[in-house]
């Protein structure tokens, strides 16, 4: 019999929305149906024409469009007159990079799967959290499986930690301002000192480890890809069951990743030039 580890598989049956979900996921159907109105050949639009075009009121699709440039994805260039903002460059910059990070990863990760037989998951940082976008499952009857799109914040789990870890002093203080450190399950608090010392950890180590803190049966090993900057630009993860975790099996993994990730940071531009990893 096949068993099979989840995580977070998003598999149950949506409960049902109320009146106010309802609403904001009527706000996000209008603010698509608006940005679709823009094109190549008409790149500037007025209130009224995306109103008609859109089949909404004037008074909808002004609130709808302000909404968008609070957040940069439109701009008003003129009275009642609007083109599509700067927001997106960046959503577009990322796509890019995960469609070629991704490209040069998979084999290695591939590589790796079959040398542990264990899920291997490839991840990047988007704003305060840490995004699956490609993975590599074990074939193992029992195994954890993984989910492109699974997100979580940064400051839980060893692949937020890698991210977190690779952030500036600047960007850091930041994440620690803005963000609270929650517990995955909600059940407390993330104490900011011990997070701070085991980040120092993981930036001397060069990779992290997680017992059982998404999920209790998980366990995981996650090293930083690095760009030709030597910036942490991703992070790739060995993802088990928490009763297979031996000392041996986890100093296999520690050594097969790190080899993994530095052939892929070398193929991103990385150049070593003082390599210091933990024993």
């Amino acid at each position: 019999m096949k068993v099979t580890y989840l995580v977070l598989s998003g598999y149950n049956k949506s409960p049902a929305l109320s009146g106010e979900e309802r609403y904001q996921i009527e706000g996000i159907s209008n603010a698509v149906a608006l940005l679709r109105r823009f094109s190549r050949t008409s790149s500037r639009k007025t209130l009224t024409e995306l109103a008609s075009e859109a089949g909404m009121s004037n008074a909808l699709t002004r609130r709808t469009l302000e909404t968008l440039a609070q957040h940069d994805f439109i701009k008003c260039v003129a009275p009642d007159e609007y083109e599509l903002g700067f927001g997106w460059l960046s959503l577009a910059d990322i796509r890019r990079r995960q469609v070629g990070m991704r490209q040069i990863a998979y084999p290695v990760m591939r590589a790796l799967r079959d040398r542990l037989n264990e899920t291997i998951i490839l991840s990047i940082r988007s704003g305060f959290k840490r995004i699956s976008i490609d993975y590599v499952e074990s074939s193992q009857s029992i195994r954890r499986t993984a989910q492109s799109g699974f997100e979580a914040p940064l400051h839980i789990g060893s692949a937020g930690k890698v991210l977190l870890a690779g952030l500036s002093a600047n960007d850091l203080k930041i994440y620690f301002d803005r963000v609270p450190l929650i517990a995955f399950d909600n059940s407390g608090y993330v104490e900011k000192n011990l997070l701070r010392t085991e980040l120092e950890a993981i930036h001397k180590c060069g990779y992290s480890i997680a017992y059982r803190e998404i999920t209790p049966d998980a366990a995981a090993i996650s090293a930083p890809l690095y760009d030709h900057h030597g910036n942490t630009c991703a992070v790739v993860t060995v993802s088990l069951p928490a009763d297979r975790f031996s000392d041996r099996l986890k100093a296999q993994c520690i050594r097969e990743l790190l080899k993994g990730t530095l052939e892929i940071s070398t193929h991103l531009g990385f150049s070593v030039i003082n390599e210091q990893l933990c024993p």
